[in-house]
């Protein structure tokens, strides 16, 4: 066993790890020699994943799995089994930008449910092994969006907000078990995110998936949230020193430029 593996366990969950972030955080946990289990909706993804994990000698268990499916966190547990988790990462999730009236609300409920509900689910799911051999570490990826008012950005921003406070306070609940937790808030990041969510970022400054997630992995069991990139953690500063009634027109004439302008199909 290596530090990570006597430190947290043999294997990690990530979830979303076809592309962006998910994909990234399988590539960087394989490279401290962690096992993977790798969840997502498209297979031919996640072997793409695996097999760029392969070099670190590592094993990889592949689960196509839409996570908004009834009963697809007990299909999941079944397939883990009985194996050693020791690190959840909460990263599925997507985003629609653009007017709330203008965007289907089926999907902005599904987003509700990928971004929220599974996270709880699969944490209350997983958690109870980390608690039996006392260690492990939750790993809930946020979002910028979460400190903010988000107007054309409004359903994805309070799910953000929502998988914030929620692992926030449940770091605190298991702050004497030996269980890390990192809430990871970046920006606009360079991943197929931004198509999906209808956002063209001319302007922004965008980070790549291999910055954004390095700084996670380095603050795991150090640092509770992170906001990668110092653009970032001055918007954040910015958020919470200037009123929000006049904060929020700011936030939103950059959420409307950046997002296209027909969102309807979405």
């Amino acid at each position: 066993m290596n530090d990570w593996t006597t430190r947290y366990g043999a294997w990690a969950v990530v979830t979303g790890a076809s592309s962006g972030l998910g994909r990234e955080f399988a590539i960087q946990l394989a490279q401290k020699g962690v096992n993977l289990i790798l969840v997502a909706r498209r297979t031919d993804l996640l072997e793409q994943t695996a097999k760029k994990c392969e070099i670190y000698n590592v094993d990889s268990l592949i689960i196509t799995l839409d996570l908004t499916d009834r009963d697809s966190i007990d299909t999941l547990m079944d397939k883990i089994g009985d194996l050693d988790i020791g690190i959840l990462v909460n990263n599925a999730g997507f985003g629609l930008a653009g007017n709330y009236m203008d965007l289907n609300v089926q999907k902005q409920v599904k987003m509700v449910q990928l971004n929220c509900a599974v996270p709880v689910e699969l944490t209350h799911a997983i958690l109870p092994q980390m608690l039996k051999k006392g260690k492990g570490a939750l790993i809930t990826v946020s979002s910028l969006t979460a400190f903010l008012v988000n107007p054309y950005f409004s359903v994805y921003g309070a799910t953000k907000a929502f998988d914030l406070l929620f692992a926030e306070a449940l770091s605190y609940e298991l702050r004497d078990m030996n269980i890390d937790s990192l809430i990871l808030c970046p920006g606009i990041t360079g991943t197929e995110f931004l198509k999906k969510s209808n956002i063209r970022p001319e302007f922004m400054p965008v980070m790549t998936p291999e910055k954004v997630v390095k700084k996670a992995i380095q603050s795991l069991g150090h640092k509770l949230v992170v906001i990668p990139g110092i653009i970032n953690r001055l918007t954040m500063f910015a958020a919470g020193f200037f009123p929000r009634c006049l904060f929020t027109p700011i936030v939103a004439f950059v959420l409307k430029h950046i997002s296209t302008e027909d969102p309807a199909h979405l």
